[in-house]
């Protein structure tokens, strides 16, 4: 056999050498990125959380609706001299115009004025003279989601009656009901109630004509 040349044994032991060299300084694969959470929003640009007691911004506040007020029960009463005197009433018709705000959380605070006719004694044949109330109308309303909404009303105010065959009376007036309110719209809606009021009208120290009824109420409104 031939031995291996001194060259080539050398030149292989190069080679070997200079891999392992090249296999140490081979630098080291980069490391993964980390992740970093982000840094918090300054305190004035994080949104703000509503309050729950905060109106949703299509919530609406002012509200205009009118009413026809049929009243199939009422009483006139007189007095005159210190004789008392009173009479069931005939069936009256009255109409009315409301306007109102809600200034908190179903809190309404408006105007009512109404006009009612036919409001005499029921055997008196002569035409019935008519009574003119300014009320205002402080009123509760409360939703029921997806249902309807109710409510309680408390109408104090000024009255004018002017009765057949004797002078104007006139005087505090006080009215009072409950009823509901059905959405037609976002906007309109439609109402019923049944409430009860009451006149202390008088023309004079001695003398004085007065009126209460049963009343109904049916009316369509709008809110704005």
């Amino acid at each position: 056999m031939r031995r291996a040349s001194p060259l080539l044994v050398g030149l292989t032991f190069l080679a070997q050498a200079s891999a392992a060299r090249a296999a140490e300084v081979a630098p080291a694969p980069p490391a993964p990125p980390v992740a970093t959470a982000p840094a918090p929003a300054p305190a004035s640009e994080t949104p703000a959380v509503a309050s729950q007691n905060t109106p949703p911004a299509e919530y609406r506040r002012f509200q205009v609706g009118v009413q026809f007020l049929p009243m199939p029960l009422g009483e006139v009463s007189a007095e005159q001299g210190g004789l008392p005197i009173a009479a069931e009433s005939r069936f009256a018709f009255g109409a009315g115009l409301s306007l109102g705000y809600d200034i908190w959380s179903g809190l309404i605070i408006g105007v009512a004025p109404q006009v009612i006719t036919g409001a005499k004694p029921r055997d008196e044949q002569q035409t019935a003279g008519n009574e003119y109330d300014l009320m205002a109308r402080v009123a509760y309303r409360y939703t029921v989601p997806g249902v309807a909404a109710v409510y309680a009303e408390v109408l104090p105010g000024y009255s004018l009656y002017f009765p057949v065959r004797s002078n104007t009376s006139k005087g505090f007036v006080l009215a009072g009901g409950v009823g509901c309110e059905i959405d037609l719209s976002d906007h309109l809606y439609a109402n019923v109630g049944l409430g009860y009021q009451k006149g202390w009208q008088t023309q004079s120290a001695t003398s004085n004509y007065r009126t209460s009824y049963v009343r109904v109420a049916l009316g369509i409104g709008a809110r704005f």
